[in-house]
């Protein structure tokens, strides 16, 4: 029998709940799923949930509050600059009204935002609850606090990009709370879990033989939440899918048509459809959702050139 594959979740991934796509959100959902029904086993060291629960009112929201007080900013000093530059012109006043219909609705914005992460009852906070209630917390040590500082002034991985020992913390606690010959996969954004750069998908090889070493299980990294989710590999899968019966439907971790509920694209409906699916869960193309463009590498809305075919998101570049 295959062994239950034992799951971290990094800090920077919980925060896309609040700040990412609709298939992000829909891959943790996924998580949370797999979860509730036993497929995997959510760990959860006690840095990782402060963290979360420190920069989801901390960093976090004012980042976001920072962009829309900018914007707000910027336009008061527009009213200020008209009033300066064409004060007693008959437009001046219309142009204002404008302008403060413009503040008013990114005032919403900003209270929409503190509710998004603060309040209990949004729709990112429940689903975080959820994830957590599903996870096995796993409390920090002194013990576990003072390898992580002696492992960071060694700069041994994994190493913080704020020059901090978070990660260190974490790993540690994974070393001294798993059981011998687990086999364990980090979803991590973070470059400190990587082997090379932001767009490496291998784990650090120091980290890897350490846990190799002191834990005999196997140790990999995944740099996406789709990578998790049980997904069609051939044309013959993604078709296969419409001719399940409700048995079948119900014996599999993660329904396909809630995970691509969003997207346009119907599944199996045409040949074209099919390949135009199949390359965007294969990571090669982007694909239209009902929200926008999506990137097939990173997930996020399509944030560059259509015409080109370049997410700055990722810098993944697309040939037509």
């Amino acid at each position: 029998m295959e062994k239950k594959r034992h799951i971290v979740i990094d800090t920077q991934v919980f925060h896309s709940i609040y700040t990412g796509s609709d298939i992000l959100v829909t891959g943790l959902e996924g998580v949370a799923q797999m979860a509730e029904a036993g497929q995997i086993e959510l760990l959860l060291p006690q840095q990782i949930q402060d963290e979360v629960f420190r920069n989801k009112v901390g960093k976090w929201l004012t980042a976001a509050d920072r962009k829309l007080v900018d914007l707000i900013k910027s336009e008061r000093n527009d009213i200020t600059r008209l009033k300066r530059e064409f004060n007693g012109r008959d437009f001046l006043q219309a142009a204002i009204d404008e302008i403060e219909e413009k503040i008013a609705k990114l005032e919403k914005e900003r209270d929409k935002l503190k509710t998004k992460y603060i309040s209990p009852h949004s729709k990112p906070n429940k689903l975080l609850k959820r994830l957590f209630k599903e996870a096995k917390l796993i409390e920090t040590s002194d013990e576990v606090v003072r390898r992580a500082e002696i492992r960071s002034t060694k700069r041994n991985p994994p190493l913080d990009n704020e020059n901090h020992f978070g990660d260190a913390i974490i790993w540690e606690t994974l070393l001294q709370f798993c059981q011998k010959k687990t086999n364990l996969i980090i979803v991590a954004y973070d470059t400190g879990w990587k082997m090379g750069g932001v767009k490496s998908k291998e784990i650090n090889k120091f980290l890897y033989k350490e846990w190799k070493a002191k834990n005999g299980g196997e140790l990999e990294l995944y740099g996406e939440l789709t990578s998790l989710l049980p997904k069609p590999k051939t044309k013959q899968e993604i078709t296969k899918r419409t001719e399940l019966t409700q048995e079948e439907l119900k014996s599999h971790s993660i329904d396909l048509d809630a995970l691509l509920a969003p997207l346009k694209v119907k599944i199996a409906e045409t040949p074209a459809e099919v390949d135009e699916l199949t390359e965007f869960l294969n990571g090669n193309e982007p694909i239209t959702m009902a929200s926008g463009r999506v990137c097939g590498l990173c997930h996020k809305l399509f944030d560059g050139s259509i015409d080109d075919m370049y997410c700055k998101n990722c810098n993944k570049k697309y040939f037509k």
